[in-house]
Formats: structure tokens, C-alpha cells, sequence
């Protein structure tokens, strides 16, 4: 009986070792986004949550700035590529590691989506899918980029902070749109000439 209640002392206390060494990393790497580690272990129970060990290793998260994904379509194909090349391809780190970088990474409609999805290795790749299907269809993509480019409405308050800000926005999706294949050629087919206009050197 006591033998019993030993193990389950020892699987919490290894479960909090490794949300703290994930939390201090997050702090002594202020360059990458990583939410909270409370923020991770709060979707799951805590009891349905296992953390792989391996003796006299450490994992090191790469030194890169991926920001939090909230679950906006057309920001997908940046915070997966960067996650994709960073994270889920780095061979040194083990399936339940890139697990629970994933989801710390994950926030708002995005987080909400996987919240009952337990992170163990076994789930890396069903959490994967899952957002992939929701997030990773580029002719959505392409068309939430037009959608708002198209929408565009005069700014009232013509500051140069304000004016600057719309630029960069607008500059930001048509480079996504160049990214994803989609030519000024195309761009200017879909929007007209009075909207492209506005973009024109």
C-alpha cells in the first residue's frame, strides 16, 4: 500500500520537475514566445499527462522567436514553418518534448481546439493533424490575406505611427501571398485596380 503511494508521489513530483526546467528555460530565453507553463498543464488533468525521462540528458530549446499562434488562418504558415524547422524536426528532442513545446506555443481558439487532447507522445501527431486540418488549407490561407486586403477602410487618424502601421500590416500579407505562390499578377486579378492601386510603388 505505502509501495503504491511512493510511485504516485514520484510521478508528481517528476511532472513538476519537468514543468519547472520548461519554465525556467521559457524565462532565461526571453526571445522565445513560450506561454506559461501553468497555461500548458491546465488543458489536461494532470493525471493524464506523462513526461518522458531519460537519465543525465537535458533538452535545450532552439534559440528562435516563434510567436504564440491564436488561431488566425492566415498567420498558420509562418508559426508553422518556424515551428516545423525549429521544433518538430530536431531530431535531439523526444516526441512528448516537441509535445509540450507545441502547446505552449498555442493559445486563444488555437489552444482551445486541442484542450482535450492529452500531451504524451503517443498524441503528438494526433495534435499535429488536428491543426493542421483546421489551420493549414492555403487556399484559406490565400483568400483570409485578400479578404483583408480587399476590406481595407481609410484610416482616420493619419499619424505617421498610424499610417506606418497599415503599411507594414499590408506590406506583411503580400509578402505571405509571395510566400504561398501567389504573384502581384493574381493579386491584382482578384482585388481590381482600385484596391491595388493603393499598394502600387
Amino acid at each position: 500500500m505505502y509501495y503504491s503511494e511512493d510511485i504516485i508521489e514520484c510521478e508528481k513530483y517528476s511532472e513538476n520537475g519537468h514543468l519547472l526546467l520548461f519554465n525556467s528555460k521559457k524565462k532565461a530565453n526571453t526571445s522565445a514566445a513560450i506561454l506559461p507553463c501553468s497555461r500548458i498543464g491546465s488543458s489536461p488533468t494532470s493525471d493524464s499527462i506523462h513526461y518522458a525521462s531519460r537519465p543525465n540528458v537535458t533538452v535545450k530549446l532552439p534559440t528562435v522567436n516563434i510567436k504564440t499562434f491564436y488561431g488566425e488562418i492566415e498567420e498558420f504558415h509562418s508559426f508553422w514553418e518556424r515551428f516545423e524547422n525549429c521544433i518538430d524536426k530536431n531530431e535531439s528532442l523526444l516526441q512528448i518534448d516537441k509535445h509540450v513545446f507545441l502547446r505552449g506555443y498555442l493559445d486563444a481558439e488555437a489552444t482551445i481546439l486541442v484542450d482535450g487532447i492529452s500531451i504524451t507522445a503517443d498524441t503528438y501527431t494526433m495534435t499535429k493533424e488536428i491543426l493542421k486540418s483546421k489551420y493549414g488549407n492555403k487556399d484559406k490561407i490565400i483568400q483570409a490575406h485578400l479578404d483583408y486586403l480587399e476590406n481595407l477602410t481609410p484610416i482616420k487618424d493619419l499619424s505617421p505611427s498610424a499610417l506606418n502601421e497599415l503599411y507594414m500590416d499590408c506590406n506583411r500579407r503580400l509578402q505571405a501571398l509571395d510566400a504561398l505562390g501567389v504573384k502581384n499578377t493574381i493579386i491584382r486579378e482578384n482585388l481590381g485596380s482600385e484596391n491595388t492601386s493603393r499598394f502600387s510603388a
